[in-house]
């Protein structure tokens, strides 16, 4: 009788790679880019902004004097919000995987270990998290409900599909400004994220009560709390009297609320004219920021007259490679980000814009100042760890900024 692999298997070693893939990273590039403050201590951050010369000056002294007021200015009065990352980990599990207090004698225990792994994953989802946020309004809104048959439901935008993941417990929320939360919750089973057409499938669709198209849909504990990003500094349209950070921007709203270009010309002319528009009113952007399908219409239309750059981040450590397109002014920058929303574009002047924290952002939350971030629960076999951070977006100068609608 031949011996064949059936008759053979009980001496048969499963082998496996040295490697584990990873599916589960975005880039992060405006993130890396902005700049970043962590000494924020006390109630409130103040950031000052003048936005208006002081208006004694005519072409009679009498009528000057008559004028002088003095020049005007505000200070925004930036608070911080926070997110958290919490893991947990059983104690057999701890060892089996080569953590701490584990008998390995070198060989693989595991290949990954179960702290570290965790640690990895929870990092990249809080700066995920923070990537998001930069482009938001701070509702926390992921994604808008299209449609929905049984416990599937489809995204208005196919883009927004990147926003989430098995597991997550997500809440829906009315269309208002602000929304308003729909009773229940329900946890995502699975994702399928497609150019044209993304959805999500959760456990029971009847526990998100009235639960109607147009909803949008934000994980459990994020509605109206996440930071005030781009979008809130910088709306899509002029903003109200409604304190922003303890300000009115109704007295000007381009200088304390940002510019708009929504022209309608062909995507590089928009572009080139938003930048001009700009710069009449004193901005010197750096760059636009937009959703890589737009630029990949781009580098489409562009062909064989594309220009690459290589722009450094904040820090100086790592780069990214960009778009160089001709304006009047010289040349602007083009940067893609997942994390725009694909129908806008942002014209930034990046000296403008921190990130400012109350410590490392993101970071462990050991406050009694120990050098671990895990701790042993006291009801039960396992150890928790928890990451977060306290922190929001300033802008000193939201008037040297432009919201580009590129629908």
């Amino acid at each position: 009788m031949t011996v064949d692999l059936t008759a053979f298997n009980y001496a048969l070693q499963e082998m496996y790679p040295d490697i584990v893939g990873r599916t589960n990273e975005l880039d992060t590039p405006f993130l890396s880019m902005i700049g970043k403050r962590t000494d924020f201590t006390g109630k409130t951050l103040n950031y000052p902004t003048v936005y208006a010369n002081n208006a004694g000056r005519a072409g009679t002294l009498t009528a000057a004097q008559t004028a002088s007021t003095g020049s005007k200015g505000v200070q925004w009065a930036i608070t911080a919000v926070k997110d958290y990352g919490v893991i947990r980990i059983d104690g057999e599990t701890l060892r089996a995987s080569g953590g701490a207090g584990s008998m390995s004698r070198g060989e693989a225990a595991a290949f990954l270990s179960a702290r570290s792994e965790e640690m990895l994953s929870t990092v990249k989802a809080l700066n995920e998290s923070i990537a998001f946020q930069l482009f938001r309004t701070g509702t926390g809104i992921r994604g808008v409900r299209s449609s929905a048959s049984g416990n599937v439901i489809t995204l208005t935008n196919a883009n927004d599909g990147i926003f989430f993941d098995v597991g997550m417990i997500i809440g829906a929320a009315t269309s208002a400004d602000p929304p308003v939360a729909r009773t229940g919750t329900a946890t995502i089973t699975a994702v399928s994220r497609g150019p044209t057409t993304s959805t999500i499938t959760v456990d029971n669709i009847a526990t998100l009560i009235a639960f109607a198209d147009g909803d949008g849909i934000y994980v459990s504990g994020d509605l109206n709390t996440r930071m005030k990003g781009l979008g809130a500094w910088v709306p899509s349209s002029a903003p109200g009297a409604t304190a922003f950070f303890g300000v009115d921007r109704s007295v000007d709203t381009s200088r304390l609320g940002g510019l708009r270009y929504t022209g309608t010309e062909p995507l590089i002319d928009r572009l080139v004219r938003a930048e001009a528009y700009a710069r009449v009113q004193g901005a010197k952007l750096d760059l636009f920021v937009m959703h890589p399908t737009q630029l990949a219409l781009i580098k489409n239309i562009l062909a064989d007259k594309i220009r690459f750059v290589d722009q450094k981040s904040a820090s100086g450590r790592t780069s990214f490679r960009m778009v160089e397109i001709d304006t009047d002014n010289g040349v602007c920058k083009l940067m893609a980000d997942p994390f725009c929303p694909s129908t806008i574009a942002y014209g930034v002047q990046l000296d403008t814009w921190k990130l400012v924290s109350r410590g490392e952002c993101p970071g462990p939350l050991n406050h009694l100042g120990d050098s671990g971030s895990f701790f042993t629960m006291t009801s039960e076999d396992s150890i928790e760890g928890r990451l977060g951070y306290y922190a929001n977006v300033a802008c000193s100068a939201p008037g040297y900024n432009v919201y580009l609608s590129l629908a």
